[in-house]
């Protein structure tokens, strides 16, 4: 910085300089700091609202209950046994689950499936997957990530459809266990 000042009035002011910056972003921190109080204060006061009403809510609860035990826990086992169904329910994959891994492991590979086809019978189900592969690599990848899916039983690839080398059009058929 080229200034006529002599050294000593320089370095005063920027001192000077230096402190009105700061005291510049001090009053800008503080004032962030009470808008964001006052942008949080009407979330504050609909939670503690929302919890007083919940609170009288579990008051009368217990209040109509009476001291009857024997009716608040076989409410309780039927809440639970309905968890236990819905847990059940959300462990079990679908075929649904199951058209969404060959989706994904397309994703990966270079694949475009053309089409889909879900046969389900028993206890397993089947499905049968159709498209084309940019490239012989793009197709075994894809079969190799549909082989390391659990789910899936076998996957079977024609070798007939490895034969050319580039936009291989294929069909496969993946047996599963859902």
């Amino acid at each position: 910085m080229l200034t006529f000042l002599p050294r000593t009035y320089r370095i005063e002011v920027e001192r000077e300089y230096r402190r009105r910056v700061y005291a510049v972003a001090a009053w800008l921190l503080a004032l962030l700091m009470l808008v964001g109080a006052a942008l949080v204060l009407p979330t504050y006061a609909r939670l503690s609202s929302e919890k007083a009403a919940a609170e009288a809510a579990l008051r009368a609860a217990s209040q109509s209950a009476g001291g009857d035990a024997s009716l608040v826990d076989t409410r309780l086992a039927d809440l639970q046994d309905k968890a236990k169904a819905l847990d059940d329910l959300a462990a079990r994959r679908s075929l649904v689950w199951a058209v969404e891994r060959v989706a994904a492991a397309r994703e990966q590979a270079g694949v475009s499936i053309t089409g889909l086809g879900i046969k389900r019978g028993g206890g397993a189900g089947s499905i049968s997957v159709s498209g084309t592969a940019s490239s012989r690599e793009a197709l075994v990848a894809f079969t190799k990530a549909l082989q390391a899916e659990p789910s899936f039983k076998d996957v079977s690839l024609p070798v007939s459809a490895l034969a050319k080398s580039v936009s291989l059009p294929f069909s496969l058929g993946i047996d599963t266990n859902l």
